[in-house]
């Protein structure tokens, strides 16, 4: 008996960097919640009509200084005085509209940790960060970058006005959105 060989195929497909898949079909919060603790290593969100946006995990410069922005803002927070905790990338917040967002640095003042319940603090917790910092990548615009912070309420329903920071060879803050 001769076994026939299956020939497979290889695609190459040109992708942009900055790809961001949307799902189709819309998930209940819980099933939201079941497909993240499946897949840690993804970056979803999860959006205010059900469907489920899936990001690539950002390049290596992106990543240091994200770590270098919540480092900076954890030291001000901690030496300044004005309590609250910095939340870094990898926490889903649920906002008012019903979407599940994770900006890549936020703020939320003390008082509002004082009202969370710690049940709350083992979820996606229904708070909305007082302060917030998106990265952006050389392959990122900054109009929908905008967009995004203004349409899930991340800068509306913000005390502070949010952030972007454009990588480049040299750092430059981008300006404060939303003002």
């Amino acid at each position: 008996m001769v076994k026939q060989q299956r020939k497979s195929t290889h695609w190459e497909v040109d992708l942009p960097d900055d790809l961001v898949l949307t799902t189709m079909a819309e998930l209940s919060e819980e099933a939201f919640e079941q497909l993240c603790a499946k897949n840690r290593d993804l970056r979803i969100e999860h959006e205010a009509d059900g469907k489920v946006t899936i990001m690539a995990p950002v390049h290596f410069d992106s990543g240091f200084f994200e770590g270098e922005v919540f480092g900076e803002l954890r030291n001000f927070v901690k030496h300044s005085g004005v309590g609250g905790r910095v939340i870094g990338p990898s926490t889903g917040f649920k906002l008012p509209d019903g979407s599940t967002k994770s900006p890549d640095t936020a703020w939320v003042n003390a008082e509002k940790l004082a009202n969370l319940p710690a049940e709350e603090r083992k979820k996606f917790a229904a708070v909305v960060p007082d302060f917030v910092i998106e990265i952006r990548s050389e392959s990122d615009k900054l109009k929908p970058l905008k967009q995004k912070m203004e349409k899930h309420g991340l800068l509306m329903a913000c005390a502070l006005p949010g952030c972007s920071i454009q990588l480049s060879k040299k750092p430059t803050f981008i300006g404060r959105m939303g003002v």
